[in-house]
C-alpha cells in the first residue's frame, strides 16, 4: 500500500496557486489605500515561498543513499518537471507571437522561441522555475547534508540563515550596503531549506498562539517598509517577510487537516493540476480580464480569479493528456528508458 497523502499540503499547494493567479489580477479591491492593497499584496505573495517550501519538504525529505538514487532523482524530475517546461514555452510563446499580432512562420517561431526562452521567459511569471531548477539540481547533496546533522544543527542554520538575510537584504534598506556574499544559503534558497528543517525541528514552547503573533508582526512590518520605503524585496527576501511565510506554512501543517471526503477530492484534484495551472494561468487570465474590466474590483477580482482557475485547469487536464502521449515516445529514450 502507498503512502496515505497528506492533505494539509495539497490545502497549502492550492492556496498557493489561488494566491498566483490573485497577484497577476491587474484590478485589485483597495488599490487607493496604500497599506490595506500592501497587505493584500504580502498575502498573495506567499505563492512563491509556499511553493518553495513544500518543494524543499518533499525533496530534501528523500534517502540518496548511493549514486543510482540521484539518478533516479534527476531522471523522474526531468520527466516530471523539465519536459512539460519545456512543451509549455513551446506553447506560450506561440501565444505571445498571436497576441502581439507577429507574422508566423516555422523560421519566424523558433527564432522567437530562442529569443523568449532567453529574455522573455526568465523575467516573466516563469521565473519561478529557474531557480527551482537550481534547487533540485542542489537537492540530493543538500539532502545528505541535512539529514546527517541534528537538531541542534538545524536550528543553528536557520537562525544563521535568517540573520544573513537580515545583514544582506534588509540592511540596505536603511541605506547600508554590506557587500557580504557566498554564503551558501541565499535568497529563495532560504525557503527551501525551510520546508525541511521546520518539519525537523520540535517547538516543545511554541504554541499556535506565538506562532500568530510572529506572522502578524512580519506581516505588518512587511506592510509598513513597503509603504514607507518602498523596499523592493518586501514580498520577496526579508526576513520579516520570511517570518510570515513561515508562520502561514507551518500553520497551515497544523490546522489544514481536512475531513471531509468532497472536499478533500477537489483539493487533490487542483493540487494534481498545480503545476500546469501556474505555467497557463497568465495568457489565460490576459484574455479573461478584458472582459469585466467595468466590474468593481472586489466582483471583478473574484469573477476573473474563478474563470482563470477553470479555464487554467481544464487545459491543463489537456495539457496532461498530451504529455502522457509524448511518453510513449520520448521516455523509450535509452537514458529515461526504465527509470
Amino acid at each position: 500500500m502507498g503512502k496515505k497523502r497528506l492533505i494539509q499540503y495539497d490545502v497549502i499547494r492550492v492556496m498557493a496557486m489561488l494566491f498566483v493567479i490573485c497577484v497577476h489580477v491587474k484590478l485589485k479591491p483597495f488599490a487607493s489605500h496604500r497599506y490595506i492593497s500592501s497587505g493584500l499584496y504580502a498575502v498573495f505573495f506567499t505563492c512563491n515561498g509556499l511553493f518553495f517550501m513544500l518543494s524543499g519538504k518533499f525533496n530534501l525529505s528523500k534517502k540518496f543513499d548511493d549514486v543510482s538514487k540521484m539518478k533516479q532523482f534527476y531522471i523522474k524530475n526531468f520527466k516530471k518537471i523539465v519536459i512539460p517546461f519545456i512543451v509549455a514555452t513551446l506553447f506560450l510563446a506561440l501565444g505571445n507571437m498571436i497576441q502581439n499580432h507577429m507574422t508566423i512562420s516555422v523560421f519566424d517561431y523558433f527564432r522567437y522561441y530562442k529569443h523568449y526562452m532567453a529574455d522573455v521567459a526568465p523575467y516573466s511569471i516563469l521565473w519561478f522555475m529557474y531557480p527551482l531548477f537550481g534547487m533540485l539540481i542542489s537537492a540530493p547533496f543538500l539532502a545528505k547534508m541535512l539529514q546527517n546533522m541534528d537538531e541542534k544543527q538545524l536550528k543553528l542554520l536557520m537562525i544563521i540563515s535568517l540573520i544573513w538575510v537580515f545583514i544582506t537584504e534588509n540592511l540596505g534598506m536603511y541605506g547600508y550596503a554590506t557587500h557580504m556574499r557566498n554564503f551558501f544559503i541565499t535568497s529563495t534558497l532560504v525557503y527551501f531549506i525551510g520546508g525541511y528543517c521546520l518539519d525537523h525541528i520540535t517547538y516543545k514552547k511554541l504554541k499556535p498562539v506565538h506562532v500568530i503573533l510572529i506572522g502578524l508582526v512580519g506581516l505588518l512590518v512587511t506592510i509598513y517598509i513597503r509603504v514607507k520605503y518602498q523596499f523592493k524585496s518586501a514580498y520577496d527576501i526579508s526576513l520579516y517577510y520570511i517570518l510570515f511565510t513561515f508562520a502561514v506554512y507551518w500553520l497551515g501543517e497544523r490546522f489544514f487537516d481536512i475531513k471531509n471526503h468532497i472536499v478533500i477530492s477537489i483539493v487533490e484534484t487542483l493540487a494534481k493540476y498545480s503545476f500546469y495551472v501556474y505555467m497557463f494561468h497568465y495568457i489565460i487570465l490576459n484574455n479573461v480580464e478584458g472582459h469585466f474590466m467595468t466590474l468593481s474590483p472586489s466582483i471583478h477580482m473574484l469573477i476573473v480569479v474563478i474563470l482563470t482557475l477553470a479555464l487554467s485547469l481544464a487545459w491543463a487536464m489537456v495539457f496532461n493528456v498530451l504529455i502522457k502521449l509524448l511518453e510513449k515516445f520520448i521516455y523509450k529514450l535509452p537514458l529515461l528508458k526504465n527509470s
